[in-house]
């Protein structure tokens, strides 16, 4: 591959989103630096800002149409150009189709399992005009399969990608130590602070912060002195503000709105612990394995230990007991948090070594090179 080529890193939503900030604007920004010429074209901060990025998911097939025939503009005009596709979905389209006529290279980037959810065209005819095929898990799979190289952000998708493409490279989401950076020493509150930040999309994500809820509770059965803030936005969260506010509202819970990700250190300065449930129901199994985790990523570079879910890609980044806890059930679950709230000095250690972790494998510099070698490596 050459990489005197500009490379478009295409995405379908904006900097908002991890996806999108992470794997689009912070690896173009990276392979910038190694003397890359790169571009982002977000669908919707460029192409389509009147949309928030809810909608973008949900657009009616001629609006879907309508922003990739700007994004075919746009595109069309590039002339020895690398695409670098985050994600399988409407906006997939135009550069995939860009790829079949002008032969143009693409790199695939996948870093949630979106088989059976993908937002592609509702009319199956115009999904066979782009791509050859009308059904979401034949279109992710042949786009896969026809990638150049694929980039993924966890081992189980790199063990089931590598079955439809061989040239598969892992690269985990990290984190921008930058802008997440560890505080000298903790917070001196009164009240030692748990956190959890993210979309609260649906029943899944809803079902995952009650269960967080309960073990709250456990906790504050034991040591009063705590508090549980959720920064978070989502369609589910008026439903869960009536729920805590019925039901707990003897709990120091508080929920903030989703505030701007350049904002969240500040917030996570604020916090001792972080928290990460990974507990699927039976639709949202695969995806749960298959996410690259940002919070946690997060929380480890700003110096806070995590309490997590021994599922998925946080049984391969926490070592359990050493910078992080993985529990196995609810129970366990609360008995770690009230250790981290109960010893200062096992919270601190934690949280050093797991910022260490982040400095050592976690941090953009570091996936730099990875994705360069990725890239650079022959097909």
């Amino acid at each position: 591959m050459d990489l005197r080529q500009k490379m478009v890193f295409i995405g379908l939503n904006g900097y908002e989103m991890p996806y999108t900030r992470v794997r689009c604007y912070h690896f173009a920004e990276i392979m910038k630096s190694r003397g890359i010429n790169t571009e982002v074209l977000s669908y919707r901060q460029d192409l389509a800002p009147y949309y928030d990025h809810i909608e973008m998911l949900k657009l009616s097939d001629f609006d879907k149409l309508r922003i990739n025939l700007k994004a075919f503009l746009r595109l069309f005009r590039e002339k020895d150009t690398l695409f670098y596709i985050q994600k399988v979905h409407y906006h997939t389209a135009v550069p995939f189709f860009l790829s079949n006529i002008k032969k143009t290279k693409f790199i695939l980037d996948y870093d949630d399992w979106d088989f059976d959810r993908s937002p592609f065209f509702k009319n199956k005819n115009i999904n066979k005009l782009f791509f050859g095929a009308h059904d979401p898990k034949e279109i992710t799979k042949k786009v896969i399969s026809k990638a150049d190289k694929c980039i993924v952000s966890s081992k189980y998708l790199y063990n089931f990608i590598k079955k439809l493409n061989d040239n598969v490279y892992y690269i985990p989401t990290g984190v921008n130590t930058n802008i997440f950076k560890k505080r000298e020493v903790e917070p001196q509150d009164e009240k030692i602070v748990f956190v959890w930040c993210g979309q609260v999309w649906g029943e899944v994500i809803y079902e995952n912060l009650l269960y967080l809820v309960r073990a709250f509770e456990r906790v504050n059965k034991r040591n009063p002195n705590i508090k549980f803030l959720i920064i978070a936005s989502g369609v589910e969260i008026p439903r869960l503000r009536s729920k805590i506010s019925s039901e707990y509202s003897s709990l120091d819970i508080e929920i903030i709105d989703w505030v701007n990700p350049l904002e969240m250190p500040k917030y996570l300065s604020c916090a001792h612990i972080g928290l990460l449930p990974l507990i699927p129901d039976k639709d949202n199994e695969e995806w749960m394995r298959s996410k690259s985790p940002t919070k946690l990523f997060e929380y480890m570079a700003m110096g806070l230990p995590t309490v997590a879910s021994r599922f998925g890609e946080a049984e391969f980044i926490i070592e359990d007991g050493k910078d992080g806890f993985l529990s196995e059930d609810e129970n366990d679950f609360s008995d770690k948090m009230s250790l981290l709230v109960e010893n200062v000095g096992l919270r601190n250690r934690m949280g050093n070594l797991a910022r260490k972790k982040v400095e050592e494998k976690y941090y953009l510099d570091v996936l730099g090179v990875e994705l360069f070698k990725a890239l650079e490596s022959k097909s």
